[in-house]
């Protein structure tokens, strides 16, 4: 069974939005429709989430240094925003209906989350 409900949970919790609230790119509607354009607008969103409570993190200076977790954090959340910037603007609006992935996606947003908190961000 595909569970969207998972999905938009996972994103509302990473973007400290309100569960149930619709209209939101990351609803579970968004999931289950597969709309690359709208699940771009929720990769970037959850990016800008992430980047702000990043900068919240007390690193200290060798956490910071290429190849090191505050930089390593940094490109993937980077690269996160760029692979929805992508998404949004392409042209055609290429659907992926309950795809698999995407409850991937969802589940290691939800860790980045957990992670997150665990810092008090």
């Amino acid at each position: 069974m595909y569970d969207a409900i998972s999905i938009e949970y996972s994103f509302t919790h990473a973007n400290k939005g309100k569960i149930g609230h619709r209209g939101e790119p990351w609803d579970a509607d968004t999931w289950r429709h597969g709309s690359h354009k709208i699940i771009g607008k929720a990769l970037i969103a959850t990016a800008k989430s992430f980047e702000a409570r990043r900068k919240q993190i007390p690193w200290n200076p060798a956490e910071q240094e290429p190849g090191h977790i505050g930089v390593r954090l940094h490109i993937a959340i980077e690269g996160l925003r760029k692979t929805g910037e992508e998404m949004a603007a392409k042209k055609d609006d290429v659907r992926e209906r309950e795809d698999y992935h995407w409850i991937i996606v969802g589940q290691l947003v939800s860790m980045v989350d957990c992670l997150l908190q665990k810092h008090g961000v």
